[in-house]
């Protein structure tokens, strides 16, 4: 029998420790400037959250590697306690109200934000003027030095271009531009809170533990990069998690214990469950995502086989219609858009692991980014050929993107953070606490301004990540774990 949940108690003291660390970071206001302090601060954060994961996750009968087949099923009474779970909430809120009052430092991300939705409130579209464009001068305000990119339109989905839009007025009733900025966070945190929310009701439709929200919701990744930085990725995950549990089960409210009719295995977890469809809003969450955040659009090779297979092509008009409606205020600067983002990606490399490999080996960034392209595409397109099960495809193509990709700030994983609270893995809850390590390169640019990675972070960052991921890979094939578990 799996492991009763923890009792309250015991994640009292690393809770109580966590708020600590978040206070002192708050009285450290300007986390850029005090980037040596904060590393350390967030690492032992790190070390606590991972404490709290492993507690929520252990059992005599398996390690953190998420369930097998079958598992889900056996799980499920043994969920947590409604007080845990009511704990675990609200100290994950306690941990955001504690840094939200921080003027964002580490990244200045949320200043685009704010400006992107300034002018478009004065009837500008940001696919089609840069920030640095003298017909915008008259907006500029004393955040403008803040504001990123100022040679490039936008390289946001039009759903969080539309977000900014019509949220921007809204601060601005605070009367000043300092609460503007700090309100420009709200919008990231509720759809932070939605994604716990929803998680929390993936877990249970699995027969997995409530209290795995955890995973998810205490993350330092989370609760700095939502709370203190306001970064809009949460708008992503949260239509991305949505998409997942249409996935899970053939109709919503149905758990896998009872879709064993027909014995198929392309559920969530590898459990048998009937051919009855998923249901009609999965494919427009999956598209509102993708036009939030591009990362999505890897997962559609895996998601349409679904609909195909089942003769669903009416369906198949709903990421158009998304499309569509989301992209129509933007028509002006409709085909800035791809290149915007090319030019982002061709041009820029931060934190990155394999990319360096591809970089190598073409010997450009342009070239670079396709190979990792191909390579993340390909192996979405064998998944969806053999078969794999949608929520551990999903798991298997972020996990490669983040590894490839030429750019993985710390707050990239956030996209993969909800789908190891389904399969827990030790290599990339650790990695999500030492990538805080990439923060050093803040150290040269404020003193020299020069942005460069420095190759002893890179190696203390990503050398233990894979040595756990591939021993424990190579582990599991020993042991004669179901190939592609992770």
């Amino acid at each position: 029998m799996p492991r009763p949940a923890p009792k309250i108690g015991r994640l009292l003291a690393p809770a109580l420790a966590l708020e600590a660390l978040y206070a002192i970071m708050l009285a450290t206001r300007d986390l850029k400037a005090q980037v040596e302090r904060f590393i350390p601060l967030a690492l032992a954060a790190g070390i606590l959250y991972l404490i709290s994961a492993w507690l929520v996750c252990a059992s005599p009968r398996s390690k953190v590697q998420g369930p097998k087949s079958g598992e889900a099923e056996e799980s499920a009474p043994r969920a947590g306690s409604r007080r845990l779970l009511w704990f675990i909430l609200g100290a994950g809120l306690l941990f955001r109200a504690t840094l939200f009052p921080l003027y964002p430092s580490l990244s200045d991300d949320l200043f685009r934000y704010r400006w992107d939705g300034k002018m478009q409130a004065a009837g500008y579209n940001p696919y089609s003027l840069t920030p640095a464009d003298p017909a915008l001068k008259h907006l500029r305000d004393q955040t403008y030095p803040g504001v990123n990119g100022k040679g490039y339109v936008a390289a946001y989905g039009p759903v969080t271009e539309s977000l900014f839009r019509w949220w921007y007025p809204v601060t601005m009733l605070a009367g000043n531009v300092k609460a503007s900025v700090l309100l420009m966070k709200l919008p990231m945190l509720a759809f932070d809170l939605g994604v716990a929310l929803l998680l929390i009701h993936l877990l249970g439709v699995l027969g997995l533990p409530a209290a795995r929200v955890l995973i998810y919701w205490w993350s330092p990744v989370t609760v700095i990069e939502f709370a203190a930085s306001g970064h809009n990725d949460s708008v992503a995950v949260f239509f991305l998690v949505l998409a997942l549990l249409g996935l899970a089960v053939p109709e919503c409210g149905m758990r896998n214990a009872e879709c064993g009719v027909n014995g198929r295995r392309d559920s969530a977890l590898g459990t048998p469950h009937s051919t009855l469809q998923p249901p009609w809003w999965t494919l427009p969450a999956l598209s509102l995502s993708m036009l939030s955040k591009l990362f999505a659009a890897f997962l559609w090779p895996v998601v349409l086989p679904r609909w195909l297979e089942r003769g669903r092509w009416r369906q198949l008009a709903w990421p158009l219609i998304c499309a569509v409606v989301v992209y129509w205020p933007f028509r002006g600067g409709l085909f800035n858009v791809v290149p915007g983002v090319a030019v982002y990606a061709g041009s820029w490399r931060n934190n990155d692991s394999l990319f360096g490999l591809f970089f190598a080996f073409t010997g450009s960034q342009l070239g670079a980014s396709a190979a990792y392209g191909a390579v993340v595409a390909g192996l979405a397109g064998f998944l969806a050929g053999r078969g794999f099960p949608a929520l551990r495809s999903a798991f298997l193509i972020l996990g490669t993107l983040l590894c490839c990709a030429s750019n993985v700030f710390p707050w990239y994983l956030s996209w993969i953070l909800p789908l190891l609270a389904v399969f827990p893995n030790a290599a990339w809850l650790l990695f999500s606490v030492l990538v805080f390590l990439s923060y050093n390169v803040l150290i040269g640019y404020g003193t020299l301004g020069v942005w460069r990675d420095s190759t002893t972070f890179l190696l203390l960052e990503y050398v233990p990540f894979y040595l756990l991921l591939v021993g424990g890979w190579i582990v599991r094939q020993i042991q004669g774990e179901v190939p592609g578990s992770s």
